[in-house]
């Protein structure tokens, strides 16, 4: 329980602080077409739906894989009214601009895992996010 709420407190204060500092290049390494980004430096907002649990949260994440239109992410998204805060991973694709174009054309769609701070059991299912910074 104190790993979560010490993985919680982290990713708050890296979110502050990268705001902070936010410069348009992420720092990022590149092997072939793949970066692996900096955590805080790629931040989107995100909307999560757990097909488990039938409820919504939204949430914060960061962008740690990019290769092409596909993004590995990891983030927490509080459960609203309560002190319970769901950590996850996702994975998530930018639509095809050819297709489905918004005026920047960062939204984007995916999947998600996570498991509440309190219980024993996991939650998954869909996501919508857009880039902060």
């Amino acid at each position: 329980m104190n790993k979560i709420k010490g993985l919680i407190l982290f990713l708050a204060f890296g979110t502050f602080f990268s705001l902070a500092n936010a410069s348009s290049n992420a720092i990022k390494a590149r092997i072939g077409e793949t970066d692996f980004i900096l955590p805080f430096q790629v931040v989107n907002a995100t909307q999560l739906y757990s097909l488990k649990d039938g409820k919504g949260y939204p949430g914060a994440e960061t962008v740690l894989v990019a290769h092409g239109r596909y993004q590995l992410t990891a983030g927490a998204a509080p459960i609203l009214g309560t002190d319970v805060n769901v950590p996850f991973v996702g994975f998530q694709h930018r639509l095809n601009p050819e297709i489905f174009d918004t005026s920047n054309n960062d939204l984007q769609f995916g999947v998600w895992a996570g498991k509440p701070s309190v219980g024993k059991s996991w939650t998954w299912g869909i996501k919508a996010s857009i880039q902060l910074w």
